[in-house]
């Protein structure tokens, strides 16, 4: 079921009308570069059928209006299957998505900070440093024979999850390299979702 719904996989009953099943399809898109924004919703035919306008009081800025003279800088924000994936006791969805090799952890901290900590330990120990998107970095060894990129995706204001993938090189190298000089200068920020599942259990137990 996760398979189908991470692709796009679906079927409309017969009696849907054309308009909503096509309505349907763009909401249900897996590429949101080409999935139905909150703006179409509105001017969509099938949608706007019975559709009466709520005017709410307005406050604040008005969006896309500068907060404090700067725009709001983008962030890599999860989505709802990552969620699922972290939070659900008992279900790890990665391994129905993706291979995955390396791991993924929540941190109690800033994106720009566990950038900041990450590019510094591995420069700190010679390994060559390329930025990778808004809130991500590749990690390669001087040799060539281990890649690893990192990327960090926004939970809350200062909750992070860090995800580590390994491009290159076997599990030794990575566990050398990565477990053993980089991620310990994130430990003291780290909330394992392993160790936050086996306190719930321990306080379900008593």
């Amino acid at each position: 079921m996760y398979r189908k719904i991470y692709s796009g996989e679906f079927k409309c009953p017969r009696w849907f009308s054309p308009d909503l099943r096509r309505f349907l399809s763009r909401l249900l898109d897996t590429k949101p570069e080409t999935r139905i924004t909150v703006e179409e919703i509105l001017r969509d035919p099938w949608f706007r059928k019975g559709y009466k306008e709520v005017k709410l009081h307005e406050e604040g800025v008005e969006l896309g209006e500068k907060v404090n003279g700067e725009e709001e800088s983008k962030t890599m924000d999860l989505n709802a299957f990552d969620i699922i994936s972290f939070f659900s006791s008992g279900l790890d969805l990665s391994g129905l998505f993706m291979d995955m090799e390396g791991e993924r952890f929540v941190l109690t901290e800033s994106l720009e900070k566990v950038v900041e900590k990450v590019v510094a330990a591995a420069k700190a120990e010679g390994l060559v440093v390329r930025k990778k998107k808004e809130f991500g970095v590749e990690i390669e060894t001087q040799n060539g024979g281990l890649v690893i990129g990192v990327e960090v995706y926004r939970l809350l204001a200062e909750v992070v999850v860090v995800e580590v993938k390994r491009f290159g090189g076997d599990e030794v190298a990575f566990d050398e390299v990565w477990k053993n000089k980089l991620r310990p200068h994130l430990c003291d920020a780290t909330t394992s979702r392993q160790d936050q599942t086996q306190s719930h259990a321990a306080v379900s137990a008593e």
